[in-house]
């Protein structure tokens, strides 16, 4: 579980939004006909590329979080604390579905309400990154271990979950 990747999705989100209300602004609906004539036009494979990317950076963000909710939560409790998460969950689709349909109604657009989307996800990300340090720490970490520092991992194995280990680094 790497609680690092957890920003890494939400930017993902936010910006393959953007590039969806990009990719889609000036496109107009049409009747359907099938997936073959949708990706037959070039300008269709970004838009298709861009919910690929949504779809991935999404479980970069959401696959962490349940992972740390099962990690952290008391054995005893788990179970209630992932119904109750799952409750929450709902409610928050449900109040999305809301908020598309009355933005819709007021006259905005498809695109504009992936825009929308976009803008609101990364100032919820923000906020959440502020007042929960670990995300922001833990994803700056994995940006250097993954990118500036080579690192080489051996024997990851046989160091215990719990108790007392010797952990040794040799580096340059």
């Amino acid at each position: 579980m790497e609680l690092g990747l957890v920003p890494f999705g939400s930017i993902g989100l936010s910006l393959f939004a953007i590039d969806l209300w990009l990719a889609a602004r000036g496109m107009t609906a049409t009747t359907s006909s099938g997936v073959g004539a949708f990706l037959a036009q070039p300008a269709h494979w970004r838009v298709v590329a861009d919910l690929v990317a949504i779809g991935v950076f999404g479980g970069f963000y959401i696959v962490p979080l349940y992972a740390l909710i099962q990690q952290r939560s008391a054995e005893t409790h788990r179970s209630r604390i992932i119904a109750a998460n799952n409750i929450l969950n709902a409610l928050f689709m449900v109040a999305a579905a809301a908020l598309a349909i009355g933005l819709l109604a007021a006259g905005l657009s498809i695109p504009e309400l992936f825009l929308i989307t976009a803008a609101l996800n990364a100032v919820v990300a923000a906020y959440i990154y502020g007042l929960v340090p670990e995300f922001r720490m833990r994803f700056l970490a994995w940006l250097l271990v993954h990118t500036v520092y080579c690192l080489r991992k051996e024997g990851l194995a046989n160091i215990p979950e719990s108790g007392p280990a010797l952990l040794i680094c040799n580096h340059t």
